[in-house]
């Protein structure tokens, strides 16, 4: 979603959360992928969602499951930041509940660490993406 609001937005706010969350989904997935192999000793399977984006509640693609009709709407929405972050902010409160169980799953203190980090992150940008659709009346 953030690919395409790159590509669809015209406000700069918006365009400049899609750059972090691009960013930021980038690090921790490259940080997931590394404790796998270290922990694992292998790669991370190519046709497993493990770790792979996990902390944002992503699977292949930056989609969660069932979110590909959710792209396809949003490629033809006609208010596209209103929708943009609607689902967006749905999409980080599915995150934040993943890190959530990640917090309370995990014995390992760098998941928690991970786990606390999306959370704190996740909960500003919707707090923040909510302000938005107030301020300009979406």
């Amino acid at each position: 979603m953030a690919k395409l609001a790159q590509e669809r937005s015209k406000r700069p706010e918006i365009l400049t959360l899609a750059k972090a969350i691009i960013q930021s989904q980038s690090q921790e997935i490259t940080q997931m992928q590394t404790w796998y192999k270290n922990w694992y000793g292998t790669e991370v399977p190519v046709n497993s969602t493990v770790g792979m984006g996990m902390g944002r509640g992503m699977m292949h693609g930056g989609m969660m499951g069932g979110q590909t009709s959710d792209i396809e709407s949003l490629k033809n929405a006609a208010n596209f930041d209103e929708v943009f972050l609607q689902e967006m902010i749905l999409h980080h409160q599915m995150a934040v509940m993943m890190a959530q169980m990640l917090l309370s799953g995990s014995n390992r203190p760098e998941m928690k660490q991970l786990g606390d980090d999306i959370i704190t992150a996740q909960e500003s940008e919707i707090e923040q993406m909510r302000s938005w659709l107030t301020e300009w009346l979406l």
